[in-house]
């Protein structure tokens, strides 16, 4: 209250102690900080195939490390991008396409999830360690191909390592599901995806998570 300013703070906490990485020094970064989204870090050495990953809490990690697979192993580029909230984007997006449907005859507005991802290279993929419908929140407010993974079920696990094993949101799995996102939107062979089935132990007709 000590700027008489309406607006409330929060703060989410978490069973895990770990470091953050360092904000890029970039303006743009803050306003994407409190606006839901801003990228933290891109790999682009090859110059030939990109996917634009998502990761969201503790499970950023986890998409770092994926993306460093991706660049050493498979030649995949990539941006990262750390989700500060996926609710704030879903409103900003409600709000523009509200503003839209009722202004048809003005220039047209684009959501903040769009003014990041509209012009980049690749699909999108998302995860975080909440349900898949958290970050699902805004697949409606891109154009692009919009694919996501969360901790959808009840785990069975006693570490961290083998609970985000259990819901596939570890760095085995998304370097798995990123490499089949890409075959199936035609821009590498399927053969890399499969090499990565069988190299990390994935069983692909194992059931979801909800079933087991």
């Amino acid at each position: 209250m000590k700027k008489n300013e309406n607006v409330f703070y929060y703060i989410t906490t978490m069973n895990e102690n770990y470091s953050h990485p360092e904000i890029p020094k970039d303006k743009k970064c803050e306003e994407g900080i409190l606006k839901g989204m801003y990228k933290i870090k891109e790999y682009n050495e090859f110059k030939k195939t990109k996917i634009q990953l998502l990761g969201s809490g503790t499970i950023l990690r986890e998409m770092i490390s994926a993306a460093e697979i991706l660049q050493n192993d498979y030649q995949i580029d990539s941006e990262i991008w750390s989700v500060t909230s996926f609710n704030e984007l879903r409103k900003d997006g409600m709000e523009v396409e509200r503003y839209n449907l009722l202004n048809p005859d003005k220039d047209q507005k684009i959501s903040y999830v769009d003014q990041c991802l509209g012009k980049t290279e690749g699909p999108i993929m998302a995860a975080s360690d909440y349900m898949r419908m958290h970050s699902d929140q805004i697949r409606p407010y891109t154009n692009k191909s919009f694919y996501s993974l969360g901790t959808d079920g009840f785990g069975r696990s006693d570490t961290r390592k083998k609970l985000r094993k259990f819901f596939e949101v570890d760095k085995e799995h998304l370097v798995a599901y990123s490499l089949s996102v890409l075959a199936k939107e035609q821009l590498i062979t399927s053969k890399y995806a499969k090499e990565a089935i069988k190299k990390y132990n994935i069983n692909g007709e194992r059931p979801m998570p909800t079933k087991l």
